[in-house]
């Protein structure tokens, strides 16, 4: 990645103990760096969907064609969610309007 595209993201932007976010526009920043070479269009696309809708990355790669639909006109993402219950993984899924 070119550092030289990167200026305005902040290396101490978290408050004291807490956990720093990215912004719009240092996501954005991100993406289009990420947007080269022969896998650029991919890899900008997977850090927009995981900006946008604060998919975990396991669940973002799970995500098959058939996992976008469409419930009364409006675009929808089935997303499968592992949840643990102790030992054992119970699967979950949850729908995000795109």
């Amino acid at each position: 990645m070119d550092r030289s595209l990167l200026p305005i993201i902040a290396a101490d932007a978290a408050p004291r103990g807490g956990v720093a976010y990215l912004t719009p526009q240092e996501a954005e920043v991100l993406a289009v760096a990420a947007d080269r070479g022969r896998c650029g269009a991919r890899n900008a696309l997977l850090l927009r969907l995981l900006f946008q809708t604060g998919l975990r990355i396991s669940e973002a790669l799970s995500l098959r064609p058939s996992s976008l639909g469409i419930i009364r006109g409006i675009p929808i993402l089935t997303v499968k969610w592992l949840k643990r219950r102790g030992k054992t993984k119970e699967e979950q899924y949850r729908r995000i309007s795109c």
